[in-house]
């Protein structure tokens, strides 16, 4: 809830807020808008946000933007301390910031958001508060990802291309690839220790993390680019007009990000490990030369990381 009255708000004198009518207002923005106090406590926190992340504003308000909310994540997971958050640079020096952060959403999922921040400055010219406004950052058209529901396509769990649908898309993408040379790349994401989470806790919470997955593959990806279900405990990623570097950097962001999340489970918090391998189509490549390949990219991976443990 804002501030009822201006003192609360720290506004120059004289200046007329209604704080009902500008919370109605913001309310109806899209975008997340978040409010916070000179020492990064939440005044405000808007309906747009509790779409992006999960997080009620009842949950929020009056939190310390660090207190489970993430607010200032870099791509690897890490926080980014005072004087190299967008926040702490704001107040220093009163010029707005942008920046690609990486929020954690209430089901642990990590999150790209696109963040603008700004100062909010007093009569006497003094920072009293910073304004947020933040928008998922991941590729327009990959807002909801049952896009295939509608053919019976998507996988119920996941929401994710089942596989019958995914391979009749890669057999297309395949065809266009002769045809008019189209670069394509098959990568693979197999959730790690699934025998030990079904020991100890049961499918359920392998179907969590297969979840989980979903969404943090999907919010990495391009509106062209596919995610399917393969089978229980795994994915494919199709990269569409793919280039060998960013297939790297596609596959190392989406590790980084399921070793920076976790599942809230039995009170307690659940990292989740995944593998992933990836190869180029080639001209004459096939659903099973691609599934074939990739099989042995995976293998060599573990192999590796094997001897580097």
């Amino acid at each position: 809830m804002l501030p009822m009255h201006q003192s609360d708000w720290n506004v120059p004198a004289g200046a007329r807020i209604d704080a009902e009518l500008l919370k109605a207002l913001l309310d109806y923005v899209e975008d997340g808008v978040c409010l916070l106090d000179r020492t990064n406590h939440v005044l405000y926190w808007n309906y747009g946000a509790e779409q992006i992340t999960g997080h009620l504003a009842q949950e929020v308000t009056g939190r310390h933007c660090r207190d489970g909310l993430e607010l200032c994540y870099d791509c690897e997971g890490v926080a980014l301390i005072d004087g190299e958050c967008p926040l702490s640079k704001v107040k220093h020096d009163r010029k707005p910031r942008e920046s690609l952060i990486y929020m954690r959403h209430k089901q642990g999922h990590r999150l790209p958001v696109r963040m603008r921040a700004h100062a909010i400055l007093d009569s006497n010219g003094m920072v009293t508060a910073v304004a947020e406004i933040f928008t998922r950052a991941s590729a327009q058209g990959r807002t909801e990802l049952a896009e295939a529901a509608r053919h019976l396509g998507h996988d119920a769990l996941t929401g994710a291309q089942n596989r019958a649908y995914g391979e009749m898309r890669l057999r297309h993408e395949l065809e266009a690839k002769r045809a008019f040379g189209l670069e394509l790349a098959w990568m693979r994401v197999d959730i790690d220790g699934t025998e030990g989470m079904r020991y100890n806790f049961g499918p359920a919470l392998i179907e969590a993390t297969m979840r989980l997955m979903a969404h943090t593959i999907d919010a990495n990806l391009r509106s062209f680019d596919g995610l399917m279900r393969w089978d229980e405990t795994s994915f494919r990623v199709m990269v569409r007009h793919a280039v060998d570097q960013r297939v790297r950097e596609l596959a190392r962001r989406l590790e980084l990000m399921a070793e920076s999340s976790e599942i809230q489970w039995w009170g307690d918090g659940r990292k989740v490990r995944v593998s992933i391998a990836s190869v180029m189509a080639v001209e004459d490549d096939t659903v099973e030369s691609l599934e074939e390949r990739v099989q042995r990219a995976m293998e060599a991976s573990r192999a590796l990381k094997i001897l580097q443990s």
